[in-house]
């Protein structure tokens, strides 16, 4: 499923590929498909499904953003997308992380 909006409306959605089930008429006895399977029905685009491996990415380049932005305003610093990237923030070894440029941790409470 993809789908493309402008200023929230949708302006494309498209269903890609069949949903579960034997996906074509090619049988390979050794990856144990079942040939009495019936083929899947193709992915409509009115199919609900929930949000996918996209929102990773997007959710990375937004904390990347907002990282950079966060070091520009409060500390004067240009971090570099390889500094952000390098990061430990949740590494039990560096736990609780320290605010960058000092040797302060994060408010726990």
């Amino acid at each position: 499923m993809v789908g493309v909006s402008v200023k929230g409306k949708p302006v494309g959605v498209w269903g890609l590929g069949p949903m579960n089930g034997r996906p074509t008429n090619n049988w390979n006895a050794a990856c144990a498909d079942d040939r009495n399977a019936p083929l899947a029905p193709v992915v409509a685009p009115n199919t609900p499904m929930r949000i996918g491996s996209i929102s990773k990415p997007v959710t990375f380049a937004m904390v990347r953003w907002a990282l950079k932005k966060l070091a520009k305003d409060k500390g004067d610093l240009e971090l570099t997308d390889e500094q952000i990237e390098g990061l430990k923030l949740f590494n039990l070894q560096h736990y609780p992380p320290l605010i960058l440029g000092t040797n302060k941790p994060y408010p726990s409470q």
